[in-house]
């Protein structure tokens, strides 16, 4: 029997006393392939990020994860609404609210998160963005998502000087491109529609 192996880049961040003014801090950025059958989440994350997909969590912090492969079940809130997750969405977790996810068993998936908090998401959730709709974005496949994932792994790899300030400009245009294309596929879905008829 072949040994299921799992890829994955994780990094769990530390923000200081001068990074927390700036408005924007990242807790965690990471990628893993799931492959099919495998057990999930893997048991390397750390006991506040670990989760029993039978009880699913509740964080303290914002998340965006997005799905570049693979399909799978989303449940958030407090009605425990399930959204089937496939390649191309993106779902976006909120301080306080339960939630659970996973890949399907004969699926698998590849998944990108990125986890932040601070003054300047608490504003943009405040001033009506990204409430009263479900927390799930259709955007299909975005290379340019996916570089920014990357870039955020990399620089949280490396830890230089000011590098929370660097993710967090990250995060605000990964939240931008989410809305964006969110918003123009829609769009383009109900003209492609408006078109055939």
């Amino acid at each position: 029997m072949d040994e299921i192996k799992t890829e994955f880049e994780l990094n769990y961040l530390v923000s200081t006393e001068e990074d927390e003014p700036w408005g924007l801090t990242v807790t965690t950025v990471g990628h893993q392939v799931i492959s099919e059958n495998e057990s999930y989440p893997p048991t390397n994350h750390p006991n506040g990020y670990f989760f029993k997909v039978d009880k699913g969590r509740v964080l303290n912090e914002y998340q965006l994860l997005y799905i570049t492969n693979g399909n799978g079940i989303f449940a958030y809130g407090n009605t425990k609404h399930s959204y089937l997750i496939t390649e191309g969405k993106m779902f976006f977790l909120m301080p306080g609210v339960w939630h659970n996810y996973k890949p399907i068993n004969n699926s698998g998936w590849t998944e990108y998160w990125i986890g932040f908090k601070g003054n300047i998401i608490e504003n943009i959730v405040n001033n009506g963005f990204f409430i009263n709709r479900p927390p799930v974005f259709s955007i299909g496949f975005n290379e340019r998502i996916v570089d920014l994932y990357q870039k955020a792994i990399q620089i949280a790899n490396e830890e230089r000087a000011c590098y929370q300030q660097a993710l967090s400009g990250i995060v605000l245009h990964i939240l931008g491109l989410m809305f964006y294309c969110d918003k123009t596929c829609d769009f383009e879905d109900e003209n492609q529609n408006l078109k055939r008829a």
